[in-house]
């Protein structure tokens, strides 16, 4: 599936959701159920790659900041709600973990249903279980350097501001 393709169906599903995120995920599981099973299959291949783009210290900083805490099922979620975003906010925040200090204050920044939808979709067409092994990123850990818990009011000044996180 390509990246337009792929951020269009995204940007749907938001735009459906309006401002109700948690209804996000039921609206994508919507659109996909529209698709073959190849189709759906190649989405959760390209969520998976984004998953992997987005598993960096920089940005499981960020999410520590937003959430008051992160752990690693936490970071998962959080990176679901990311790419629930749309394209312009997952991008803009590889770029620049400090620019989702710029969008609107998010109570929960994380969406983990959002990450199911795919396999929901993929199953109820009758194609059963997707296979989303974990990958090799994933078992290498994070990329970039680590922070420590004391330090990332510090690297991330504005979302600190922005969250109240102290």
């Amino acid at each position: 599936m390509n990246e337009d393709v792929f951020w269009d169906l995204i940007e749907r599903a938001r735009q459906s959701a309006g401002d109700d995120t948690e209804q996000r995920s039921a609206e994508l599981e919507h659109l996909l159920m529209q698709l073959s099973l190849e189709e759906v299959k190649a989405f959760d291949q390209r969520y998976g790659a984004l998953l992997d783009e987005a598993y960096r210290w920089d940005l499981w900083g960020a999410a520590y900041v937003m959430m008051g805490g992160c752990s690693d099922d936490g970071f998962q979620y959080f990176r679901d709600w990311l790419i629930s975003e749309g394209r312009e906010r997952f991008e803009a925040a590889l770029a620049d973990p400090e620019s989702l200090a710029d969008g609107p204050v998010s109570d929960e920044p994380e969406l983990e249903l959002f990450g199911y939808a795919a396999s929901n979709a993929y199953e109820a067409l009758g194609g059963g279980e997707i296979d989303r092994e974990v990958s090799e990123i994933e078992r290498d850990g994070p990329a970039g350097e680590p922070w420590q818990e004391d330090e990332v009011a510090e690297l991330f000044p504005r979302l600190a501001e922005a969250y109240g996180f102290d």
